[in-house]
């Protein structure tokens, strides 16, 4: 047998750089683990064509410009994604999986503009209260207060009701925020599907940048190859359970801000995995760029942050080969 013992001086300098390098990993975002790579990934896709509600004086086009969505149906897609996302068959089961009644759940949510589906993110608080986590110990967050406000929410601390706080308010530690850190056990990570100038692609990926400082967000997008640092940080690997991928009414192209090229997909993205969810949505998105074109037309930029995720951070399938979706549709 081998003794590591027999050369103490050489162990304790082994150890030490050991310890160097594990902390300037956890520091610069590099993944804890990068040897495993990646299995196969499972991405439900459940679509429903009645997700829009009828046009009536009640759903003023100022208010609702596309349209007013319907709750019913779109809770029900999301019971449905959450039931092929984590293999079971009664809602009630999905979520006990998910979340339990003593966690702090904190909700993640894309509010670029046009922000998330606000009636998904009903849905979302909805199945995690009736899941018997308490109002107080779930928080609805984005990378900052302003986004926030122009996403149609504004700030609550309140302690007593479910909190909607900006991560740059509650601020970092080690360059990760606080609310990952400190303030939750589960993080359910909610982002819209849609064409990005800067990387190609926005998704389930690219909303964990939230999770870092602004400065580094910034940096973190414009160098993309390096994007999923953030998600790979091991706090955000092992606390994000579930990642949706809102393609219900998704933009195929960049635009006007507030008001890109749109249609009416009714679709919605669930996995535990968020770079198979991405890659899943990237696949519906070229799909319609090329239908609208009647040739292909690829994102573009081309979103290369995806492969380094899987090959270079391990933190999710990229191949589609190794991607099973499992398709279903909600009926009204």
């Amino acid at each position: 047998m081998m003794s590591l013992g027999r050369n103490s001086h050489n162990h304790k300098g082994f150890t030490y750089a050991l310890v160097v390098w594990v902390l300037m990993g956890s520091l610069c975002g590099v993944a804890a683990d990068p040897g495993r790579e990646p299995g196969p990934a499972t991405v439900a896709v459940v679509t429903a064509t009645g997700f829009l509600g009828q046009d009536s004086f009640l759903t003023p086009q100022s208010i609702y410009p596309l349209g007013k969505q319907d709750y019913r149906t779109v809770a029900r897609m999301l019971d449905r994604a959450a039931m092929l996302a984590t293999s079971t068959t009664r809602i009630s089961d999905a979520w006990a999986s998910l979340v339990s009644s003593s966690d702090r759940v904190g909700i993640l949510i894309d509010v670029q503009q046009p922000p998330v589906s606000l009636t998904l993110l009903d849905a979302v608080l909805d199945r995690v209260t009736e899941a018997g986590v308490r109002p107080s110990n779930i928080i609805v967050w984005a990378e900052d207060e302003r986004s926030l406000f122009s996403a149609g929410l504004a700030l609550c601390t309140d302690t007593d009701g479910v909190r909607i706080l900006g991560a740059e308010s509650e601020g970092f530690r080690d360059g990760l925020s606080r609310i990952v850190l400190n303030y939750c056990d589960v993080l359910i990570n909610v982002s819209r599907l849609r064409p990005d100038r800067r990387i190609g692609m926005w998704g389930a990926t690219a909303n964990q940048t939230a999770c870092v400082p602004q400065v580094d967000r910034l940096r973190l997008l414009a160098k993309q190859q390096e994007l999923p640092s953030a998600a790979a940080r091991p706090s955000c690997r092992t606390k994000f359970r579930l990642h949706l991928v809102d393609a219900l009414q998704p933009s195929y192209e960049p635009g006007a801000q507030k008001m890109p090229p749109y249609w009416n997909c009714g679709t919605l993205l669930a996995s535990a995995d968020c770079v198979a969810v991405d890659v899943t949505g990237r696949q519906l998105l070229e799909a319609k760029r090329g239908q609208v074109h009647g040739v292909p037309w690829p994102l573009d930029p081309e979103p290369v942050y995806l492969k380094s995720a899987c090959e270079g951070y391990r933190l999710g399938q990229w191949n589609p080969q190794l991607i099973s979706t499992i398709e279903s549709s909600v009926t009204n």
